[in-house]
């Protein structure tokens, strides 16, 4: 698993996967922008992300397993948020910004 720390640059909320574009330096200092696959639409509106959750300039941590070709800059988004949070399950991942954290099915958080 891979982590990279940078600014959201797009979310595209979709299905049958959300998209999350992050500009992030690499390994070498360069700038370069990661495409991490998400989870569906329909799943991120039950953890509580909705389009408006993420907005181009947010700060993010995120972390996941590494396409197969480097080169590719991509990722499969496994956790989001520092410390870094599970995004499967019944527990959703926290947003950016822990005061919009989306809250479980009994309204904590």
């Amino acid at each position: 698993m891979v982590s990279i720390e940078g600014d959201l640059v797009q979310l595209e909320y979709r299905s049958p996967h959300s998209w999350i574009h992050v500009n992030a330096k690499d390994d070498t200092g360069v700038m370069r922008q990661v495409a991490a696959e998400w989870a569906s639409a329909p799943r991120l509106k039950q953890w509580g992300v909705s389009e408006e959750t993420l907005k181009p300039g947010d700060h993010v941590i995120i972390s996941g397993s590494p396409s197969r070709d480097p080169s590719e800059y991509r990722m499969h988004l496994k956790a989001f948020g520092d410390p870094p949070m599970a995004g499967s399950g019944s527990d959703p991942p926290p947003a950016a910004d822990r005061s919009r954290q989306p809250r479980k099915h009994d309204g904590t958080k």
